[in-house]
């Protein structure tokens, strides 16, 4: 529980030294674009990450890589990652604070799985629905998984409907199963 904590707490800081400079926008953007490219490059990540590679040769890539090119606030707290031992904490500090600017921005992200890629206009369709019924601004994005029989599976907010086909068939089932005669027409013997 502890180790949830700690992006969270790091993510939140961040956040309120955005907000409170006024570069929360700015700071989103660098955030967004950093967790990209640590996933996408297996070298920085090693880098980044790595226990074996010292601290002051993070800091000193970072502050001569960084500096100028981003906010001042989203540097710092990079390397104050680093001087905190953290670092290898970086993508789970920078999805907390995905999670914490969404909340504080009123966004909802959501997530529609099918077997095939949906049309666009339904999965506008599905997101003017549920921000309609939340009250908020709803981003649903759709991921194929080619597993699925059919049907659909909506993710937002920790809830979720699954109308899946193969959900459909496990219920009934169970409902066959469970079916009990309860006619004169059917008797024991």
């Amino acid at each position: 529980m502890l180790i949830e904590k700690i992006p969270a707490l790091y993510g939140r800081a961040l956040l309120e030294a955005a907000d409170d400079s006024g570069v929360l926008d700015e700071v989103a953007e660098e955030v967004a674009f950093f967790g990209n490219l640590l996933a996408g490059d297996a070298d920085l990540a090693l880098f980044v990450e790595s226990p074996r590679i010292e601290s002051s040769r993070k800091s000193d890539v970072f502050e001569r890589t960084l500096r100028g090119k981003g906010t001042d606030i989203f540097v710092n707290f990079l390397l104050l990652l680093v001087d905190k031992g953290r670092e290898g904490e970086l993508r789970a500090v920078l999805e907390a604070f995905g999670a914490l600017h969404d909340e504080h921005i009123g966004l909802v992200r959501g997530e529609v799985v099918s077997s095939k890629s949906c049309k666009a206009e339904n999965v506008e369709n599905l997101s003017a629905a549920i921000s309609a019924s939340l009250g908020k601004e709803v981003v649903v994005n759709n991921k194929v998984d080619p597993g699925m029989l059919g049907g659909i599976i909506v993710r937002y907010e920790g809830m979720v409907a699954d109308g899946s086909l193969k959900t459909a068939l496990k219920e009934l089932r169970s409902e066959m199963l469970s079916l009990k005669f309860e006619s004169e027409l059917v008797h024991e013997n």
